[in-house]
Order: C-alpha cells, then structure tokens, then sequence
C-alpha cells in the first residue's frame, strides 16, 4: 500500500482478500465476529485519502454476499473479506 503515495495522480482500483469485513449484519454470518478496528481505521484513511469507495457494496447496498467460507467448531462461518475500491468519480 506504500506504493499507493506515487500514483496518485492515476486511476486506482484496489483488490485484495483483506481478511476484514466493516458490518457484521452485512458482511458475516455464524460464529461470533470480531471486527478489527485499527486495520479497519487504516483501510478508511487510505480510501478517504485516495476517494475510493467500495464498488460492489455501493451497487448492492444490502445484499449478504460472502468470499469466504469455513466449517468451523462452532458451526459454519462465512464472511465478505474480498474487496474491490475503486476511485469514487469513477466507480458508477
């Protein structure tokens, strides 16, 4: 993410299995969700910071969707972890 300082100035998207999620009615189910602030904080500074915007969420506002899955000891798991951002002038 060092790398996202010089280019500035281009187009940006940005994809990653992120290994977070920010709502946990939207974006979890099962087991017992913990949300991870300061690498949350971090990923809103950088999107603040370079107008991105999460893509897919602004088209499917309130759709569960997940990119992960896992049966787990205390049942079955699934998160949203994988995310696109995109510049937001450009995002629709």
């Amino acid at each position: 993410m060092r790398d996202l300082i010089y280019i500035s100035q281009k187009k940006i998207v940005l994809g990653e299995d992120f290994n977070l999620f920010f709502d946990t009615s939207l974006e979890t189910q099962g087991g017992n969700p913990l949300l991870k602030k300061k690498s949350i904080s971090k990923l809103i500074e950088i999107n603040e910071k370079y107008e991105l915007c999460d893509i897919w969420r602004i088209r499917n506002l309130n759709v569960k969707r997940f990119t992960f899955r896992q049966n787990h000891v205390s049942g079955f798991l699934q998160k949203r972890i994988d995310y696109i951002f995109y510049i937001k002038h450009n995002a629709i």
